[in-house]
């Protein structure tokens, strides 16, 4: 919880569901990181327009339909969050913020290629992205991986995240402007180094393998830190 408000508790307890019979990536674990990214972004923005119910609403809601389909969670879950009259009982109720945590769960997906609608959605899509953490990164989409592609995680887990890391902006990566800046303050050199690490492929698969064998996190840790 992150304001432990009672309409974050309700939603939290609504939506376990669904998240419940969700991919391993894609669970209630994975929906507070990204509410409590997205309120640290939203302090770190400091600005007073910016609706933060709405965000956290939308962090909330923004995977349920990954239990559906993967593929097409975004619109799978902005259809449950339009018919489930439970959900529509307990977030705001006026038009405009209904309308901008719709946009806000339509839009969240790092393949969207239009513009925000708001500054909301910018803080959702930003959130949802793991933290430039490489380590962190790789690890979570080995897990991925193993569950869903298990004869080829190591070749397509590279170049999945090859694709999107080894150059920004990257169209399988989009996030608003502030994004790169907001890293950048948090985790110093982050993005440079991202960059430089995902550009290195031989690198990129030596630290896949290495997860898939489940070597240990500090040996992997300083796997990575020598070839940065």
């Amino acid at each position: 919880m992150v304001t432990n408000s009672q309409m974050e508790l309700d939603l939290h307890y609504l939506v376990m569901g669904y998240y419940a019979n969700s991919d391993s990536a894609h669970m209630q674990d994975h929906i507070e990181l990204v509410k409590e990214r997205a309120y640290n972004m939203y302090q770190w923005l400091n600005d007073k327009s910016i609706d933060l119910d709405v965000i956290l609403c939308a962090c909330t809601l923004h995977d349920i339909g990954s239990c559906r389909d993967r593929e097409k969670h975004a619109e799978e879950s902005y259809k449950i969050y339009k018919t489930d009259k439970k959900i529509q009982e307990t977030v705001p109720q006026e038009i405009e913020r209904k309308l901008n945590i719709a946009y806000c769960i339509l839009q969240h997906s790092s393949h969207f290629a239009g513009e925000y609608y708001s500054k909301e959605a910018e803080v959702v899509a930003s959130a949802d992205r793991d933290e430039p953490d490489i380590y962190n990164i790789l690890y979570r989409s080995t897990q991925y991986g193993k569950k869903h592609f298990p004869d080829t995680v190591v070749e397509d887990v590279s170049k999945y995240n090859i694709k999107r890391y080894a150059k920004f902006p990257s169209k399988d990566y989009r996030v608003p402007d502030w994004h790169y800046a907001y890293w950048n303050t948090v985790m110093p050199d982050s993005i440079e180094n991202l960059n430089k690490f995902f550009s290195n492929e031989d690198a990129v698969k030596k630290v896949v393998e290495m997860i898939y064998n489940e070597i240990d996190e500090y040996e992997v840790r300083k796997y990575i830190k020598g070839v940065l």
